[in-house]
């Protein structure tokens, strides 16, 4: 309701557009796949009404496409719509998302969905590509925790103890 009362100025734009893509991720998460869908259809909308050609060149913490196109990784994770989600991810440079938090949380995704689909080695890349675009994001909890589950599953997976006593994981 709040974003519908905000207007056509670039900045409101951005804010109507951060919240759509939010309430998209909190429906995914509740399993509400129509209003996510519609969420971030919305939010991509948005992005382009936002977006004028100059505005299309990448400008560090603007609202735009790439964002919407992180969120969609997340929202078909959330949804377990993980070959979607792969998708996305393909398609996306993490080095055009805003901040450092949003590559981070891009790569983490992508680590999730791989540990989903059991496939440990693409599992441990997009771990390592995390520490790579955001490394303050590499000691978060969940993203030992992944390291750990990995090591106790795959101790003599090439580098992964070494990145593990890194980041602070443990088995």
């Amino acid at each position: 309701e709040a974003a519908g009362r905000l207007g056509q100025h670039p900045d409101e734009l951005a804010m109507r557009g951060t919240l759509m893509l939010t309430a998209s991720y909190s429906a995914a998460q509740a399993g509400w796949r129509g209003q996510a869908m519609d969420l971030i259809g919305e939010a991509e909308e948005t992005a382009k009404r936002r977006e004028t050609a100059a505005q299309r060149l990448y400008i560090p913490g603007e609202f735009g496409e790439a964002q919407t196109r992180g969120f969609r990784i997340s929202v078909h994770h959330a949804l377990g719509e993980d070959d979607q989600a792969l998708t996305y991810a393909e398609k996306l440079d993490p080095r055009r998302l805003p901040t450092a938090e949003r590559r981070g949380r891009m790569c983490m995704d992508v680590a999730r969905v791989w540990q989903a689909l059991d496939e440990p080695t693409k599992t441990f890349h997009a771990l390592r590509a995390l520490a790579s675009y955001a490394p303050e994001e590499a000691t978060r909890p969940k993203v030992r925790a992944i390291a750990s589950e990995l090591l106790m599953m795959n101790p003599e997976m090439p580098g992964l103890r070494r990145f593990s006593q890194k980041i602070g994981a443990t088995v």
